[in-house]
C-alpha cells in the first residue's frame, strides 16, 4: 500500500482524491449516506475511486455534451502533443483543466441527487439553501473549466500556426 501512496502525484490527488474526498463530506452531511472513513488508508482508496468514478463520467459523458454544446471546443489530439512539447505549461494546464470539469461532474451530480431529494429513498436532508450553492458551484466550475480548455486551445493554436517542426530529441547518455 506504501507503493500506492507514493505513486500518487498532483494529478491524482487534484483530479480524485480532492473531488471524491468533497462528494463523500457533501453526501454524507446532508444525507443519510455515510462515506466518510474513519481509517485513513480505506479513505484514501475510497475517496480515490469515487474521485476516479466522477471523472470518467466527467469526460465521457459530460465532456461530449459541453463539446455538442460548444461551451468548449475540440483540439486535435496531434495539435496538443506537439504544443506540449514547446510548451510544458500545457500538461500543467490540461491538469487543471480536468481538476475543473472532475468539480463540475461532482457539483452537478450531487445537485442532481439534492434536487430530486424528494424522491429518493435515501431520506436526504438538503435544504435549499445547500441545492443553490451547489448550482453556483456547478456553474463557476463549468465556466471555469470553459475557461481552461480554452486557454489550452489558445495556446495549441499559437503553436499550430507556426510552422512547427518537432524539436529532435537528445542522445541519452
Amino acid at each position: 500500500m506504501k507503493e500506492f501512496i507514493g505513486a500518487l502525484n498532483a494529478y491524482h490527488v487534484l483530479n480524485f482524491i480532492v473531488p471524491g474526498t468533497l462528494f463523500a463530506i457533501i453526501l454524507t452531511n446532508f444525507s443519510n449516506i455515510n462515506l466518510l472513513q474513519e481509517a485513513s488508508l480505506a479513505g484514501i482508496l475510497l475517496y480515490y475511486f469515487i474521485g476516479m468514478v466522477l471523472s470518467r463520467l466527467g469526460s465521457l459523458i459530460f465532456e461530449p455534451l459541453l463539446l455538442n454544446t460548444k461551451i468548449i471546443t475540440k483540439y486535435e489530439f496531434a495539435d496538443y502533443i506537439k504544443a506540449s512539447c514547446v510548451d510544458q505549461n500545457i500538461a500543467t494546464l490540461l491538469g487543471v483543466n480536468n481538476m475543473y470539469r472532475s468539480l463540475f461532474t461532482m457539483s452537478l451530480l450531487l445537485l442532481f441527487v439534492f434536487i430530486f431529494e424528494p424522491y429518493d429513498i435515501t431520506n436526504l436532508r438538503a435544504d435549499k439553501a445547500v441545492v443553490v450553492l451547489l448550482g453556483v458551484l456547478t456553474l463557476i466550475f463549468v465556466f471555469a473549466w470553459q475557461k481552461q480548455h480554452g486557454l489550452i486551445s489558445r495556446r495549441i493554436q499559437v503553436i499550430k500556426g507556426e510552422n512547427f517542426v518537432l524539436p529532435k530529441s537528445k542522445p541519452s547518455k
